[in-house]
């Protein structure tokens, strides 16, 4: 693997692909090859959702988050319900909550037992700890319940933020692949211009971008996360974009990238054969594309 690819990946992930001093590098470091050890031990260590469930350093830290309000709660019952040092260490000692929960419920029975042979003030005075500590019990489970939620809400988050990176580097890189029409222009400006017109003509016909985690590609999907179709026809990311930049006199007129002929998309939308009205856009954007030619 190039290390310039390599490290334009890791970059654009970690949110630094924008840096003027990483185009330097990459420039000069474009024939460098980069061995799969290296590449693979780096990409090993990037947590994916299921890697991190299995995480324990990651579980460690968030279920501390969320359980030390549950402790402080534990340390007040304790005290409040008058037991000894004893038992205070011993529910100190238990690190998970549900642990914490079982050793509740082991007094809860304890008390219970006690109770049966109990009379008069004692017998209130038991009834009363057996009531707080069943309340103490259903404290637990839901807090039990909240540290797993808490923890998958948090890797989710995590993977999500992950692959919406992947997913703008690859688009980045796809709008960076074409021949665009006029040289004088800068890329970045083109891309960005290709890029709002995807976003325009997704919106107008319910589509939509998705990354594929499997194949590290970006599938174009309608609203409802079917394939898009056109004249019985699948149409994928790349054939879309092609035929709307083409369509649009953005391309060169000997780029590899245009169609000989360009379909004329159909609104998922509007069901039916009814055709998107795009001539306004369309027209605005032919006199851009001949603004541009005049300036060759």
């Amino acid at each position: 693997m190039k290390l310039s690819q390599f490290i334009e990946q890791m970059a654009t992930v970690t949110g630094n692909g924008k840096l003027d001093s990483l185009k330097t590098f990459i420039e000069s470091a474009k024939d460098l090859e980069l061995p799969d050890e290296i590449a693979n031990g780096i990409n090993s260590s990037i947590l994916t959702k299921e890697s991190a469930k299995n995480n324990s350093e990651v579980y460690d830290h968030i279920a501390a988050l969320v359980r030390n309000g549950f402790d402080t709660e534990l340390d007040r019952f304790a005290n409040d319900q008058g037991f000894d040092d004893n038992v205070k260490s011993e529910f100190k000692a238990i690190k998970k909550s549900a642990d914490k929960a079982k050793a509740i419920a082991l007094k809860l029975k304890e008390a219970e037992a006690a109770k049966v042979n109990a009379k008069g003030g004692d017998a209130k005075v038991l009834s009363e700890k057996i009531a707080n500590l069943e309340s103490a019990l259903a404290s637990a489970n839901n807090d039990s319940l909240k540290q797993k939620e808490t923890l998958e809400q948090k890797i989710k988050e995590a993977e999500n933020d992950f692959t919406g990176k992947l997913k703008d580097y690859q688009v980045e890189k796809h709008f960076q692949g074409y021949q665009y029409a006029n040289d004088k222009i800068p890329l970045d400006v083109h891309i960005m211009t290709a890029k709002g017109l995807f976003e325009k003509k997704a919106k107008e016909l319910g589509l939509k971008t998705v990354f594929d985690k499997d194949t590290g590609e970006v599938k174009l999907l309608t609203t409802t996360d079917t394939v898009f179709y056109k004249d019985n026809r699948p149409v994928d990311y790349r054939s879309f974009t092609d035929a709307l930049l083409a369509d649009n006199h953005l391309l060169k007129v000997a780029g590899t990238t245009a169609p000989a002929e360009v379909p004329k998309f159909i609104s998922t939308n509007n069901g039916g054969d009814a055709k998107l009205n795009t001539s306004k856009f369309e027209s605005a954007l032919q006199e851009s594309a001949s603004a541009f030619q005049k300036t060759n």
